[in-house]
């Protein structure tokens, strides 16, 4: 790598005369959750796609900027490929990195100290493995001193939604990983006896304070709403010690914030005209529910209900987040602008957080691993029985939808269960084993599945839809994107044709955005992907104009 390449981060150095930059080669892969495809900028649409292999492509380094001579020092090391990176110190980073850079690469990273000096033409860094992870790791950080660093080490399934447990590292080598019964999302050093963080417990966003002698935890401020990005709770701090960041609800649109170091907070900014559904679309209430799974496990999730708008009792749309392992959270329409549209028009939503969601733990989390398609399905139906049961969910009229896993498990439910009249599966995996050959992260089948390809193709296949698309009944919609280099088109392709060859599905059918990647972001596909899949469970739930 040459030097050039795209921004991603930046960082500040504790006396503010010099940026970190983190880089990445234009034809490195994006993280999944941030729509895959490549860094840089798309070709030209007549320009032909080349694939080769290069194990130096897509590489990411640093640069070093001083911000008073305006130099700029490229801090790139042979065989290293760092995926995330903070000042520890005025003369070393801490890095998260890999000696592979392909996007599969990423799962396997640990922890290196680089250490270099800024003020030279050529820094000559030195790289020396600090700690090596059981899991996956992120968010590094460090105090000013530079004397203890962090980072947060998680069973993930997807790059840049690291929660878990902060492993406080030493400059002496000792490690530390602190399970405090919060999914830890942000860690921040205000010096080295003090480490601020925020999380992640159930649907709960909050602050805390750790002590990183005895790992004593103090609670500084919570709420039930959301705060931060659609991974995790995030805020930035302020000079003054306080927290800046966003929360938003179901109803609640985004305003930012400021929590001080007492909990108090303060709204520095709010739309200038008050937005919530009842203005907008008259989308429903949300509200917290539990249930218990087969084996006794309690699960809980999110129902967005549509009030008198709907019949008693309305039909029912699963809504199943993806990962495996991240969860749904009370954010602004739920981060997807179908959900209130589907309440809108007579649906309630069920968003279930299944075993192997984030919020609960490490040990919740990784009931998923080594079981996808499993007993976190089965929690899932288990939900759906129990909505049946309360009345609040037409059992002749429910449907699924979900994203990536979730896509995958859209597909699945519909293998193994006749509960789901119509699917829509968004940018789904549905065939491990092909999956697996076409997939830019190829080590995230293997791990979540605890199955080498190599020694036996058994539980690819059993866990893959498209294995039992002969089952299908249900009506399935497949959205995909073009461009998506993580769950590839040729996914929705391969059960679709499954299913319309061995099953006697009601119809099928595949909706393929060229430009898009794994997700739908450009504003004019959003708005016909939401029409097509309210399209589709309107048509095949049976709701009527006047239920609408």
């Amino acid at each position: 790598m040459d030097g050039t390449g795209v921004v991603e981060y930046l960082s500040w150095s504790s006396d503010g005369s010099k940026l970190l930059i983190g880089v990445a080669d234009p034809s490195a892969d994006a993280a999944s959750s941030a729509g895959s495809g490549l860094v840089g900028s798309r070709q030209p649409e007549p320009d032909p796609m080349v694939v080769r292999h290069d194990p130096e492509a897509g590489r990411r380094g640093l640069k070093i900027v001083d911000v008073i001579t305006m130099s700029v020092t490229p801090l790139f090391l042979p065989g290293l490929n760092i995926w995330e990176a903070s000042w520890c110190g005025d003369a070393a980073v801490l890095a998260i990195a890999s000696p592979r850079a392909d996007e599969g690469g990423w799962y396997h990273a640990a922890a290196y100290l680089i250490e270099f000096n800024p003020d030279a033409g050529d820094p000559q860094p030195a790289a020396t493995l600090v700690y090596e992870p059981g899991d996956q790791i992120g968010v590094p950080s460090c105090s000013p001193s530079g004397r203890r660093r962090s980072v947060i080490e998680a069973v993930s399934s997807d790059r840049g939604m690291v929660l878990g447990d902060i492993v406080i590292i030493e400059s002496g080598g000792s490690a530390v990983r602190r399970e405090i019964g919060i999914d830890v999302s942000e860690a921040t050093w205000i010096d080295d006896e003090h480490l601020l963080f925020t999380g992640q417990r159930g649907i709960e966003s909050l602050i805390g304070e750790i002590d990183p002698n005895s790992g004593v935890v103090k609670i500084l401020w919570s709420t039930d709403l959301s705060t931060g990005s659609k991974r995790a709770p995030e805020f930035s701090r302020a000079d003054d010690g306080s927290l800046i960041g966003i929360r938003d609800g179901y109803s609640k649109c985004y305003e930012i914030i400021r929590v001080n170091q007492d909990g108090v907070i303060d709204t520095l900014y709010a739309p200038a005209k008050k937005m919530n559904h009842d203005e907008i679309l008259a989308a429903g209430t949300i509200s917290e529910v539990f249930w218990t799974a087969q084996d006794g496990l309690k699960i809980a999730g999110l129902l967005v209900s549509p009030g008198n708008r709907a019949s008693e009792p309305p039909p029912m749309i699963v809504h199943l987040h993806g990962g495996p392992v991240t969860s749904w959270r009370n954010q602004w329409m739920m981060r997807n602008p179908f959900v209130p549209f589907l309440v809108s028009r007579g649906f309630a939503v069920l968003h279930p957080n299944p075993r192997g969601s984030s919020g609960r733990g490490q040990d919740y989390a990784r009931r998923v691993v080594g079981d996808m398609n499993g007993k976190d399905a089965l929690d899932i139906t288990s939900g759906v029985d129990a909505m049946i049961k309360r009345g609040l969910a037409d059992p002749a009229r429910i449907g699924v939808v979900g994203g990536s896993y979730g896509g995958n498990l859209s597909a699945w439910l519909v293998t193994q269960s006749d509960r789901f009249a119509a699917a829509v599966p968004l940018f789904p995996h549905t065939d491990f084993i092909s999956f697996h050959h076409t997939s830019n992260i190829p080590d995230f089948d293997q791990l979540f599945l605890q199955s080498d390809l190599t020694e036996t193709t058994e539980k690819h296949i059993a866990r893959s839809p498209v294995t039992y698309a002969h089952s299908v009944r249900a009506a399935v919609l497949q959205i995909a994107g073009g461009e998506d280099r993580c769950c590839p088109s040729s996914q929705a392709l391969e059960f679709h044709n499954a299913i319309t060859k061995h099953g006697t599905p009601k119809e099928s059918e595949i909706v393929i955005y060229a430009r898009e990647g794994h997700g739908v972001r450009e504003p004019r596909a959003q708005i016909d992907m939401c029409s097509r899949i309210a399209w589709w469970f309107e048509k095949h739930l049976q709701v009527s104009a006047e239920q609408a």
